[in-house]
């Protein structure tokens, strides 16, 4: 009738893996116990710090929470050429940890057998396309709570993909890699990577400032607030551009974020981040892989188009 899972976030993403609509386990709630209250945030738990594991039985047991339809990733992989499933040239690697909703640097992958490819494929279809080709598309049946992480095997290698966002133009692109998180990851590893520091803040400020020569008042009035009580400034700017990188776990939509992105003469990011619907990524000069919540890794080809999106059939009953 329901999952309970008890240790810490990580734990909580561990069983989320396992809720499926495909394996038949799509409708079953999932309750999450902090072991460890004290120490772990528990940001996806029920019992914060201050309640105790038996005070969340018991308001599971009364019905006393909050229900809260969190969306997860739904995963497409589309093949051209390479069958899908098979092993990649590379072996698979699996995460050593879950990516934690609290957790500030996202786990080293180590490197297991390729016996691990495409743990998570659940539904294979094949289709013709216009020109008689054929082509297989595989969901997985893995719906990632957090985020996925699409990037090079080993943490050097420059990635080189075309991006596509909702209707807008295919790019191509080279950086170091795609974050693509849910409402609930938006708290997690994507929040970390992309949120904004007071220090540059207050740098960029302090350069806004300067650059009002033109308007003596203006400037005048920003270097006063910086000096007089400037950190109160810095933190309100810092916190209102911080806010703008979380939304609601229920909403339906993915947030982008493209790390380290290199611009040039020949390649160019018209955006780096924002909200969609939609998101799909080829690999262009050598296979990718996705990072799936930190716990699954899956190969992508230079033949393959992994597509990105939000099922609402797919939210994951949790409480709070």
């Amino acid at each position: 009738d329901a999952v309970i899972s008890a240790g810490g976030d990580g734990t909580f993403l561990d069983a989320a893996s396992l809720i499926s609509p495909i394996s038949g386990t799509g409708h079953l709630p999932l309750f999450g116990l902090n072991t460890d209250p004290e120490r772990s945030e528990g940001r996806l738990l029920m019992n914060k710090e201050g309640e105790s594991i038996e005070s969340a039985v018991q308001r599971i047991l009364e019905g006393d929470y909050t229900r809260l339809n969190r969306q997860r990733i739904h995963i497409t992989i589309k093949s051209d050429g390479s069958p899908l499933g098979s092993t990649s040239p590379r072996s698979v690697t699996m995460a050593t940890s879950p990516s934690h909703a609290h957790a500030t640097h996202h786990p080293s992958p180590q490197t297991t057998p390729p016996s691990t490819c495409y743990p998570a494929a659940a539904v294979e279809k094949r289709a013709s396309s216009e020109d008689g080709q054929m082509m297989m598309w595989m969901m997985l049946s893995h719906r990632p709570l957090n985020d996925v992480m699409v990037a090079a095997l080993e943490a050097m290698p420059t990635v080189y993909c075309e991006v596509k966002v909702d209707d807008r133009e295919p790019e191509r692109q080279k950086h170091s890699g795609i974050i693509i998180c849910t409402g609930t990851g938006s708290t997690a590893w994507a929040y970390n990577v992309s949120k904004v520091r007071p220090s540059v803040v207050e740098h960029v400020l302090e350069a806004f400032a300067d650059s009002q020569s033109s308007n003596p008042e203006a400037q005048s009035a920003i270097r006063q607030a910086l000096s007089n009580g400037g950190r109160d400034m810095v933190d309100e700017v810092t916190e209102a551009v911080n806010s703008t990188l979380v939304f609601d776990p229920e909403v339906p939509l993915l947030r982008w974020t493209i790390r380290e992105p290199i611009e040039n003469r020949v390649f160019q990011v018209s955006k780096s981040s924002g909200h969609a619907h939609r998101v799909s990524v080829r690999p262009l000069s050598a296979p990718l892989y996705l990072f799936l919540d930190g716990l699954t890794t899956i190969p992508l080809n230079i033949d393959q188009t992994a597509y990105f999106t939000v099922d609402p059939q797919d939210a994951l009953h949790t409480a709070l």
